[in-house]
């Protein structure tokens, strides 16, 4: 009877901690971006750079959120990479990117295919050598939590879970 009841309970407070994850995830902030040919690089840059800021804005301060960034090249190829700030049930802490790419039929259909999807579970700010686009040879100073810069003073160098880098922005 004790064993049951003790069942019970547990039964009890997983459901309530599943239920409190689920409205933690349901009050997370949403944006939506896009890049084109039609917005000059500096207005590309200053939103790039609020991108970094609201990514680690969010990872910072344990706060979910999704952000979807669509990429239109000149030749009119779409990429969407969405960035999902998540607080799973334990506690942690993990972003997902999602990567999307568009091909296009003869007869104008989009066709979407996912090219890539990354689980992250380190995020870190650093001041490269040269630019963000960086190779395994590059040098990188990683800054601290609590200096507070703009998203145009440092990248966002993105690790998995056996520490490797997954990507850098």
């Amino acid at each position: 009877m004790e064993t049951r009841r003790n069942t019970v309970l547990a039964l009890a407070i997983l459901l309530l901690l599943l239920c409190g994850c689920k409205r933690k995830q349901e009050g997370c902030d949403t944006a939506e971006l896009r890049f084109d040919n039609l917005i000059g690089m500096t207005q590309a840059r200053l939103q790039e750079a609020e991108i970094r800021e609201s990514l680690w804005s969010h990872w910072r301060t344990r706060k979910c959120g999704k952000l979807l960034t669509k990429w239109i090249s000149k030749e009119g190829k779409e990429t969407d990479v969405l960035y999902e700030v998540k607080l799973l049930p334990a506690s942690t802490l993990v972003m997902v990117i999602t990567t999307n790419r568009a091909s296009y039929g003869y007869q104008g259909q989009v066709f979407w295919h996912e090219v890539s999807k990354d689980d992250v579970y380190s995020v870190e700010r650093i001041r490269p050598d040269n630019s963000c686009s960086l190779n395994t040879n590059s040098k990188v100073e990683v800054l601290p939590e609590n200096v507070i810069l703009s998203g145009a003073e440092y990248c966002l160098r993105f690790r998995g879970w056996g520490n490797e880098v997954v990507s850098v922005f």
